[in-house]
């Protein structure tokens, strides 16, 4: 989704969009780099979930390694829930975005 967003901002013709001057402007560049960035925070905290990491245990008792096991699960789900949060996020300001977009190009309505 977010390689058809970038391809679809880079060929388009944006700069009819983008004849804003000032604040206006900035507001409209907020408006198509925003679901980027959501995505980037969706893939930072899902990047986060899969890298490898060391983790020291004591192999003798098994109500440590059990208690590791456990917070290594919550800390990879957390992340994980993160990650969904920020991808669902990143659609909103998609949909305002090619809404926007088609509005000023004299799209329907």
């Amino acid at each position: 989704m977010e390689g058809i967003y970038f391809a679809a901002i880079s060929s388009s013709d944006l700069r009819k969009v983008m004849v804003a001057q000032g604040q206006e402007a900035w507001l409209s560049i907020l408006l198509f780099v925003n679901p980027i960035v959501l995505w980037l925070v969706c893939l930072f905290f899902a990047v986060r979930v899969f890298t490898p990491e060391t983790y020291k245990t004591n192999l003798s008792s098994p109500q440590l390694g059990e208690q590791f096991y456990r917070e290594m699960v919550d800390y990879k789900h957390r992340n994980l829930l993160r990650a969904y949060f920020a991808l669902l996020a990143g659609f909103v300001p998609l949909v305002v975005a090619v809404v926007f977009y088609l509005r000023l190009l004299g799209g329907p309505g």
